[in-house]
């Protein structure tokens, strides 16, 4: 059994947070051997080519700082949030002496880095001077280490043992680190996300369920097992040969078999020392090189590694069906954001109706959890709202006021399209509780709500008009297509489509400047649909949008002569973008 003292200690490395590298997440169970026994083919390989990653990986050696959260971790006796009791320990801090830790196993190494080492098997080059780059780089930063390896803690575990049991080198438990910094919730502007940094093309290859409900991509029994099954498949084409398996695995299989054909008359004896590459795959392999070192010999590196226990962190419980997370917390006596810390890959406030079917817990709540499910009504799982539509309602509408994808309204009413009819009932599943910060609405608000307090920045809700584009977009607010990724959550190549809403934060001097340079286009005009709230009038809209009521009701003639304008109401406005820059 688990000890108390092991489980607040893992808890403790989950006060870092969850702050990603470069942007905040977006976007089912992935295909295990033992369940499929599919194994992708070299042909598939190929098709992979430039999609994992998309030829991008997030800078590790670039990390933001992000606030720490404080997660209450429960007693044996747990029914409710008033049973939670919060313990923090600090690592490698005797902060409760009377709490012991025993490992499970004594015939096993009772540190985890201990057993990593023993199973580390790659040349570490440290006299290469790639490798020697990437390990002055860490030496000189160890608070850096610090929190990469405190986020770790609750993962690691079982990275380890997945990759053990597979028989690869150890050196891959610590990919992660170089490709997400152990952030589960990290996401890049390659459209990259999770520990293991999948692409969607990627992740649907190797059976990551990617949709409203879950992200496979950020779940870390699953996407361990994709990622373990992906490079080993590497591996396989590079006859054995890691440094290229692993470059293959950050730029792609084709880029490193043509950098072979280039740079080697004798591709069998081809090195990736010797390889032209991509800047950013030269540092990767060595930066894998070089923590691994680190770990090896922490006192070469005048560092001093967190003590993490060579045992089990959490589990996987069957849940049979569908359930609300704020109810499954309850039941397992622990906070809703220590639910998506051990379950990183639910995107919304419940389980995914279809499946996967399963919660991972803390071990020491797991059984409590279990006990309290079997007792719960079938009925008390989910909470669903019945809505009657009006007229003038539309789905994509609905959805957005209870937020929800059109798609869910769809398949939980049995629609099979977009047409609804005044007076017809719809089921729309409802939270228990609030929105969780870490779900991915939750995560994707906060930051939005970040950059719109900025006094430097401008906060621009724009909607898409046939013709628009990324590009387009940017330019005109003087931006860039990245940064709009970044602010929206979404690949730089995703297709837009009109009536979209994005939200745009151009700095204010450069959103001026950049509308400065276009005197071939005196206004840059879009038109906007506004759907008015209670307490709004003509006078209110046009206040806020920069027009006048004059203009407000000539753009709006089937209202101009109502005498309140009721919530719900569609006005069109146009607006010169210009005017709000402003």
């Amino acid at each position: 059994m688990l000890s108390l003292r092991l489980a607040a200690f893992c808890f403790s490395f989950l006060l870092v947070g969850c702050e990603s590298l470069s942007l905040l997440d977006s976007e089912a169970s992935p295909a295990r051997e033992t369940e499929h026994g599919a194994a992708v083919s070299s042909e598939a390989l190929a098709q992979i080519d430039t999609l994992h990653h998309g030829g991008v990986s997030l800078e590790a050696n670039n990390e933001a700082e992000a606030a720490t959260a404080r997660i209450p971790v429960t007693s044996s006796s747990v029914t409710a949030a008033a049973n939670k009791t919060d313990l923090t320990f600090s690592v490698g801090a005797e902060t409760q002496s009377d709490l012991e830790i025993k490992p499970l196993d004594s015939t096993l190494p009772s540190d985890l880095f201990d057993r990593m080492r023993s199973g580390f098997q790659l040349d570490h080059r440290l006299d290469h001077p790639r490798v020697k780059s990437q390990a002055a780089w860490f030496k000189r930063n160890p608070a850096y280490l610090d929190r990469v390896f405190k986020r770790s803690a609750p993962y690691l575990h079982h990275i380890v043992e997945s990759v053990e049991t597979a028989n690869l080198p150890l050196e891959i438990a610590l990919l992660p680190l170089v490709e997400s910094a152990f952030d589960p919730f990290a996401y890049s502007h390659g459209r990259a996300s999770g520990l293991w940094q999948f692409i969607p093309g990627t992740a649907r290859l190797y059976d990551l369920k990617i949709d409203w409900w879950f992200d496979g991509r950020r779940d870390v029994v699953y996407s361990t097992d994709a990622a373990i099954r992906y490079l080993t498949e590497l591996n396989d084409q590079f006859s054995g040969n890691w440094p290229l398996a692993l470059a293959a695995y950050n730029s792609g299989i084709g880029n490193v078999r043509k950098a072979i054909r280039r740079q080697s008359r004798m591709p069998d004896r081809a090195t990736f020392w010797d390889l032209d590459l991509p800047r950013e795959t030269e540092a990767y392999v060595p930066k894998l090189l070089a923590i691994s070192a680190l770990v090896q010999d922490p006192a070469a590196f005048d560092y001093e590694l967190p003590k993490i226990p060579d045992e089990p962190v959490f589990t996987e419980v069957t849940t049979v069906h569908q359930i609300d997370l704020e109810l499954a917390a309850r039941l397992a006596g622990i906070s809703v954001e220590a639910l998506y810390q051990f379950n990183p890959g639910l995107n919304q406030w419940a389980t995914h109706p279809e499946g996967p079917h399963r919660l991972v817990l803390p071990l020491q709540v797991a059984n409590d959890f279990e006990d309290q499910l079997i007792a719960l009504d079938d009925s008390m799982r989910v909470r669903w709202e019945r809505y009657v539509i009006k007229q003038g309602d539309t789905l994509s509408n609905i959805a957005t006021t209870f937020g929800v994808s059109t798609n869910v309204l769809m398949q939980q009413n049995d629609l099979t399209n977009h047409k609804i009819r005044a007076g017809q009932t719809l089921l729309i599943p409802r939270p228990i509780g609030h929105q969780s910060s870490l779900s991915a609405p939750g995560r994707l608000n906060a930051k939005q709500q970040r950059l719109a307090q900025d006094p430097n920045r401008l906060a621009i809700d724009y909607l898409v008009q046939s013709g628009d584009s990324l590009w387009k977009i940017a330019k005109e607010h003087g931006t860039s297509v990245r940064q709009i990724a970044r602010w929206n959550q979404i690949g730089e190549k995703t297709p837009l489509q009109v009536g979209q809403r994005i939200k745009l934060y151009p700095k204010k001097k450069e959103a001026t400047k950049d509308l400065a340079r276009l005197p071939d286009r005196p206004s840059v005009e879009r038109t906007i649909t506004y759907s008015v709230k209670r307490g709004d009038s003509f006078g209110r809209i046009a206040s806020r949008f920069q027009v006048s009521i004059a203009d407000l009701k000539a753009w709006n003639p089937d209202l101009a002569n109502a005498k309140y304008l009721q919530p719900g109401d569609r006005v069109r406005v146009r607006i010169e973008v210009q005017n709000l820059v402003r």
